[in-house]
This record gives C-alpha cells, sequence and structure tokens, in this order.
C-alpha cells in the first residue's frame, strides 16, 4: 500500500492471505509472474501466488523442498509443471515463472532463468477462481505461505532476460543480499573472446563452485575455485549470447550476468 520498506507478513497459523475480485486481465495465455518473497522455512508445500483450477486452467508458484515450483493449465486442462533448487530460506529471494505456448515454461530465481520445459501448443487456460496471495486458489486456507511476500508483478507476456534482471535489479539494491559474497566482480561484460577474469574482493576462504547456464537454464560449464582471489575463466567454448554465472561457496552463493558476442 505504498509504505516504503513494508511487506506483507503471512502466519499459515491463522491462516493468512489474499485474494482479488474478478477480472479477465488476471487470466492472459501468455504469462510472467514475479514476486519477492522471504520464507523462515523452504522445505513445506506453500503457494505464493496465482489463478488455477486443478485439471481445468490457470497458473501458480510456489516454493516446495526449498525448491521453486511452478504450475500450469493450459486451455486443454495439461498440466505443465516445474521445480527447481535455489530457494533459501531466511533470506529475500526474487521468484518468478513464465510460460508461452510453442515455446518454454521457465523459472527464475533472483534475475536468472534456473531451468525450463517445453510449454505446450495452447495458452494458459483461465480459472474460475480468485487471483490468490498465500494460498491455494482453490482452497485459500491451503497450502499456506509462512512468511513475507512483496512486489508481486504480473505480465500478460513472457518477459525476456533482460526484462527479468531489471526487476530484479530494481529492487536488489535495497535489500540485505545475507547469502552474497558481497564484492565479487567479473569482467570484462559484455566479453569478445569468451575469456573473464573474477576478483573475489573479500577474501573468500574454501572451495567455491562456479556454475555456468544459459538463457534456458542449461548448464554449460562447471569449475571449482579453492581460496580464490582474482581468477580467470577461458570460456570460448561457448556461443554468443546471454549466460549467467554462479558462485558457490558453503550457504552463500551469488549470481552475475554474462554476454558472450
Amino acid at each position: 500500500f505504498g509504505n516504503i520498506n513494508k511487506a506483507y507478513e503471512l502466519n499459515s497459523a491463522n491462516p493468512d492471505y489474499f485474494t482479488s475480485g474478478f477480472s479477465a486481465l488476471l487470466s492472459p495465455a501468455e504469462i510472467t509472474l514475479a514476486a519477492w518473497v522471504n520464507l523462515p522455512d523452504a522445505l513445506p508445500d506453500q503457494k505464493i501466488a496465482g489463478k488455477a483450477s486443478v485439471g481445468a486452467g490457470g497458473y501458480l508458484m510456489g516454493v516446495d523442498s526449498n525448491k521453486i515450483d511452478a504450475e500450469f493449465w493450459d486451455l486443454n486442462g495439461i498440466h505443465f509443471r516445474l521445480k527447481a533448487d535455489g530457494v533459501s530460506p531466511t533470506a529475500w529471494n526474487h521468484l518468478a515463472i513464465s510460460y508461452k505456448a510453442g515455446n518454454y515454461v521457465k523459472v527464475y530465481i533472483n534475475g536468472f532463468v534456473v531451468d525450463s520445459i517445453a510449454a505446450g501448443v495452447s495458452g494458459v487456460g483461465s480459472s474460475s477462481f480468485p487471483f490468490t496471495v498465500g494460498g491455494a486458489p482453490w482452497q485459500p486456507t491451503a497450502l499456506n505461505a509462512n512468511g513475507t511476500i512483496d512486489d508481486i508483478f504480473l505480465y500478460n507476456r513472457e518477459i525476456n532476460p533482460a526484462e527479468m534482471l531489471a526487476l530484479y535489479s530494481l529492487i536488489t539494491s535495497a535489500i540485505d543480499q545475507q547469502a552474497s559474497f558481497g564484492a565479487t566482480t567479473i569482467y570484462p561484460v559484455p566479453t569478445h573472446a569468451g575469456n573473464i577474469s573474477i576478483d573475489f574482493k573479500n577474501n573468500v576462504t574454501g572451495t567455491v563452485l562456479v556454475k555456468i547456464t544459459d538463457s534456458l537454464g542449461k548448464e554449460v560449464f562447471q569449475t571449482v575455485f579453492s581460496n580464490p582471489g582474482k581468477e580467470h575463466l577461458n570460456l570460448s567454448s561457448l556461443s554468443t549470447g546471454l549466460y549467467a554465472v554462479s558462485f558457490i561457496n558453503g550457504n552463500r552463493i551469488e549470481s552475475h550476468r554474462l554476454v558472450i558476442q
């Protein structure tokens, strides 16, 4: 409601949830749904937001087993479900799901696509249940979210990777990234030769796993650094395009955008 640095705190024991009035605008055939969430426990099956009728039509974003959980039912009632690891408990996560007929179902965490599957040939079906935040649309007092939800965005199209990063970055600077390394930089971006340098400025100790995924969430590169400082990677084997580079050190993770031209 326009309150700066405030968010919706939902208690599943009550339970807390929101539902909307009916509007055809809330049932797009092509869709991107995004929200910021901070959950003390990301293991239970919890519904973040969506508008769905099981077996009929609609869309739903949730978390389950520390995974983002995307569900879509197309115009023929066919069910598409995709889960991907990476939702951190007790920290802010930017989650997003998208569906485009004849293209892909995608899930995003913190600005980057982390997995995808083929979508159907028809668009997302319409649901008679209301758009619901914090619970299942068909039963708002079931599968309730327990934690904090903010900045919910619904688009009637699949937004592109650059737009997703922009949406993530719009809020990121105001959030305490508890799981971040804090000052890791990669350069040059974009790179023309496929060679990049990485500067771990905060004296990271131990093993750092480096993963690179393409725009569809497919892992295309992996390596490990030990007690890294200034490091270099030869990525000349990768094709031109947009990639996500993730650095994982214990329970800390940091992701960066990489463009190879």
